[in-house]
């Protein structure tokens, strides 16, 4: 009776069926409903108190707990040097660290770890469109924007990247990212979070859970270049953002091994790699914000010819070209980075290698992501002086070249995939 009150209201609109291969449909969608009833009796299946990572989150928790309690020095202190930013990508996941923790926590509980009672009734998560002040209020009142006497609720937030720009934890000294973002650049971001001026702790920490097994790694990799290369074969038929890269017609690839060989090591120069200079979204916002604000200086931003351009020196930072280019009258730009050989200022290139690893070829090393491409145009300082020696500047015109013909190969492939 549904199904024909649903047809009723679509008459007239609806497809005849004759035109379609039903019956091959009709297969499809049961294939379809079978893999998903496989899916949702393996998670009905699992068990949060034999789950490895959780069990390994809570270890990682308990000596946080035990670093704090030795090293404070009173109460707040103690509170302070043990709070923790957890991060996690998805909702679903949010939710489920967050109720095993709150479980183990409690010394009610059937389940109680002992080593993690101090944060009984000191956990709450953040996910989704939900108002996420009263939360960071009570995680850090010194350094949010609290209101007078707000009082010390939280010793752990379980978040999504909701929380990952444009607010000031520093009161706390952990990040833990129980998965890592799809985009690296967001790692970056989570851990500027607590790594900002005023914080009140010498160090700040920032831990990572991953596989035990070295197979265990190789084969999400290669599930995420898989799941990448979908999304945006789906995204240049369809159009959208890509819900991965949170961009939209842009493929950003998953971290090398090097990145992730640095991230097991606990190598700060992670950082650097990914983006020591590059800001966060907000803050770039906040800069064109104040530059609106200038009249005087807007309009000599709008008068500036297509093909200006300048250049600075400073200490740090990757050398190379930013290049700011528009498509016809497509109205949103586009950005390159090429990075150079700071002794000759010819493009850096980089091997390519077949699936057998074997050298193939070499390929010019081209940077598309936008907050990147900035941080590499960001002088520092700011008023550091402006200018382009002759020596290089023919080099400029080479090294376009070969963003251009970049920029309209990856257009030609998002129009036509």
């Amino acid at each position: 009776e549904e199904i024909a009150v649903w047809l009723e209201s679509w008459e007239g609109e609806l497809l005849d069926a004759a035109d379609y291969d039903t019956d091959s449909l009709c297969a499809d969608l049961a294939s379809d409903q079978e893999l998903l009833e496989e899916f949702a009796a393996v998670a009905d299946g699992l068990d949060r108190y034999a789950d490895p990572k959780l069990g390994k989150l809570v270890a990682e928790l308990a000596d946080i707990a035990d670093e704090a309690a030795m090293e404070g020095v009173g109460d707040k202190d103690t509170r302070d040097k043990r709070k923790v930013l957890l991060f996690s990508y998805f909702t679903d996941t949010v939710n489920w660290v967050g109720e095993h923790l709150a479980d183990v926590c409690d010394p009610e509980s059937d389940h109680h770890d002992p080593r993690v009672a101090c944060y009984h009734g000191r956990i709450t998560t953040i996910s989704g469109t939900q108002d996420k002040a009263e939360a960071m209020f009570g995680f850090a009142p010194d350094t949010t924007d609290a209101p007078d006497g707000q009082e010390d609720l939280y010793d752990i937030i379980v978040a999504t990247d909701v929380l990952a720009e444009g607010v000031n934890l520093q009161q706390a000294r952990h990040v833990l990212n129980y998965d890592l973002p799809w985009n690296p650049q967001k790692l970056t971001q989570r851990h500027g979070r607590i790594d900002r001026l005023l914080s009140p702790h010498n160090e700040v920490f920032i831990r990572c859970l991953f596989p035990e097994a070295d197979g265990d790694l190789n084969r999400l990799l290669g599930l995420e270049e898989r799941l990448r290369r979908k999304m945006n074969q789906a995204v240049k038929v369809f159009g959208g953002v890509n819900w991965i890269t949170d961009e939209r017609l842009e493929i950003n690839f998953a971290y090398t091994q090097e990145e992730i060989a640095k991230l097991l090591a606990e190598n700060p120069e992670m950082f650097g790699d990914l983006a020591a200079h590059a800001l966060g979204g907000e803050e770039y916002r906040q800069q064109l914000r104040q530059v609106r604000g200038d009249t005087a200086l807007m309009a000599r931003i709008v008068g500036l010819p297509w093909g200006a351009g300048s250049g600075f020196a400073r200490a740090g930072g990757n050398p190379g070209w930013v290049f700011c280019a528009r498509i016809a009258d497509h109205p949103r730009p586009v950005f390159r980075f090429l990075p150079v050989d700071p002794e000759t200022f010819e493009p850096a290139t980089r091997e390519i290698k077949d699936a057998n690893g074997d050298t193939v070829g070499s390929e010019y090393v081209i940077e598309d992501k936008v907050l990147t491409c900035l941080g590499n145009a960001q002088p520092f300082p700011t008023n550091v002086d402006r200018a382009l020696p002759d020596a290089v500047a023919d080099k400029v015109y080479d090294a376009w070249e070969i963003a251009r013909e970049h920029i309209v190969e990856r257009w030609m492939w998002a129009a036509d995939p």
